[in-house]
């Protein structure tokens, strides 16, 4: 049995129990879609009470759902999940460990309130791991990466490489990696496809400084496979990869060396 709960607007509040249905979790995708539509997020607030589990069907369409949103984290802010079962409450804090991009928390039946209000908050939106570098050139775009990469950071620079893509019929790229923390499930959706496979055609060099000792290795072997001519360089060597880069004829040719930041 499905019951939702009326809450904020970036809520999606209900309650089940007994049996789950596949009708009743449509219901349920059906609001969580319609709030991401409209607000750009959704958080969710679920109070468990005697469960007997879902029908296959409804299985079914948790896993399908659940593919289909792997690329897209973090439009969920926050789940709140209310339940005295204590295996129930685990399984949702394990989850909050296993996907950083969403806080996932239990409560008990009897800390409901404290659950709403928690989950109701605004949630800051997340810091960019990747940051611009300033160039000396309109074509070539540059970036350092200090953290882990997100669905979030992938988005802002597939703007950003569109916008250079009208004006330039081919582009350099440099990334300086002053720290790998690795990446969430999130940059694995049709955004980080579609910037790939738009790079292929637009992207004339692509220059890698610093990062960890076996990514050498991954793109010396990965270089014939790509029309872009992919280098690696030392942290200690950046220099001679915006030289790299500039060797294409570009509009001015001032020394990079005093813009890079």
């Amino acid at each position: 049995m499905l019951e939702f709960i009326s809450t904020s607007n970036h809520v999606v509040a209900f309650r089940i129990s007994g049996k789950v249905t596949a009708e009743e979790f449509e219901r349920i995708i059906g609001a969580l879609d319609e709030t991401i539509d409209q607000r750009g997020s959704a958080a969710i607030y679920v109070e468990i009470l005697d469960i007997a589990g879902m029908t296959l069907k409804a299985f079914l369409k948790d896993i399908r759902y659940g593919f289909r949103q792997i690329g897209h984290l973090e439009r969920f802010t926050r789940s709140a999940v209310v339940t005295d079962r204590k295996w129930l409450q685990t399984v949702a804090d394990w989850e909050g460990k296993l996907f950083p991009g969403i806080e996932v928390r239990g409560f008990e039946q009897d800390a409901s309130d404290e659950a709403m209000q928690w989950v109701a908050e605004p949630v800051q939106p997340p810091t960019p791991m990747l940051i611009s570098i300033n160039s000396s050139k309109p074509n070539i775009l540059a970036y350092k990466l200090i953290g882990t990469i997100t669905g979030h950071d992938v988005r802002r620079i597939d703007v950003e490489l569109e916008e250079a893509y009208v004006h330039h019929e081919t582009i350099n790229l440099l990334l300086r990696i002053e720290k790998l923390s690795g990446f969430r499930p999130s940059i694995f959706g049709e955004h980080i496809v579609a910037l790939k496979r738009k790079a292929l055609k637009h992207v004339n060099r692509y220059a890698v400084v610093g990062g960890p000792d076996w990514l050498e290795n991954v793109i010396e072997f990965l270089n014939p496979l790509f029309s872009t001519d992919i280098r690696h360089f030392d942290l200690d060597d950046e220099h001679e990869a915006w030289r790299w880069l500039e060797e294409v004829p570009a509009l001015s040719t001032p020394a990079v060396a005093a813009n890079v930041v």
